[in-house]
């Protein structure tokens, strides 16, 4: 549907945008997000004074990474548009840079309601933030075209966010941290045994799936290519979701 409301050029410089931002926002977000899925699933029963402790570790982390992360976005803008030949999306590049704090904090927040067994509240979450992307994204693009898109996108990275805490809250009002650093740095060895692992193996995958798009770009009628590579990994993406959810209660 994005496609042919905003063209193929126009979505190819989408998929460029949307890659970035996946990129640098799974090194901000994935560690953390499988730190607190695990250790709050781990000690929530015998130690709920702990899972509170890394939850909060892992938020407060989360909100400090997204932020650098969305900075350095808005720092290598210009060269991010300049390297891709197209020096016009340098804003487009700040504004969805801006929205990898609220992902980075979901994927937290996500953990922890994993953690705590909370399928329903997750499925509805889930539902409910699919259902305001299918409306928002493509009103911000008719509406707005490229640049619409990427105000769709900080907002509905915005709602998400609000909607997953409004979760947490209705869930476990424990959940909601009350930033008290001193208590949170108890638990800081996670983030070196565990956390630390994971962000070096997203240091490998992310940068790879990136990569091949931003040269994908610089190709003839660049923008156009990654259109077509992006159309193609959606229809894939569609192909292996069935297989995906039926296989996920199977896995250990």
């Amino acid at each position: 549907l994005l496609a042919r409301l905003l063209g193929r050029e126009d979505f190819g410089a989408y998929g460029v945008l949307a890659s970035t931002t996946l990129m640098v926002g799974a090194l901000a977000s994935t560690s953390l997000h499988v730190t607190a899925l695990k250790f709050v699933a781990q000690h929530q029963a015998g130690a709920p004074e702990r899972a509170a402790r890394i939850y909060g570790l892992c938020f407060l982390s989360s909100v400090i990474a997204g932020a650098i992360a969305a900075v350095a976005i808005v720092l290598a803008s210009d060269r991010l548009a300049a390297y891709v030949g197209h020096p016009s999306l340098a804003p487009l590049f700040r504004i969805t840079g801006l929205t990898i704090p609220f992902a980075a904090i979901n994927g937290v927040q996500t953990g922890r309601l994993l953690a705590l067994k909370n399928i329903r509240a997750l499925a509805l979450v889930s539902i409910a933030s699919s259902a305001t992307q299918l409306a928002i994204l493509p009103i911000a693009a008719l509406l707005g075209g490229l640049q619409g898109l990427s105000y769709g996108l900080l907002g509905h990275a915005v709602l998400s966010c609000g909607l997953h805490s409004l979760a947490l809250m209705l869930v476990d009002r424990a959940a909601t941290p009350s930033l008290r650093l001193v208590e949170f740095w108890k638990e800081r060895a996670v983030l070196w045994t565990f956390a630390l692992p994971h962000l070096l193996s997203a240091l490998v995958s992310a940068p790879a799936q990136w990569w091949p798009i931003m040269l994908l770009s610089q190709s003839p009628n660049g923008l156009e290519q990654v259109a077509v590579f992006s159309a193609a990994q959606k229809w894939r993406q569609l192909v292996l979701f069935l297989p995906g959810m039926v296989s996920k209660p199977s896995i250990p």
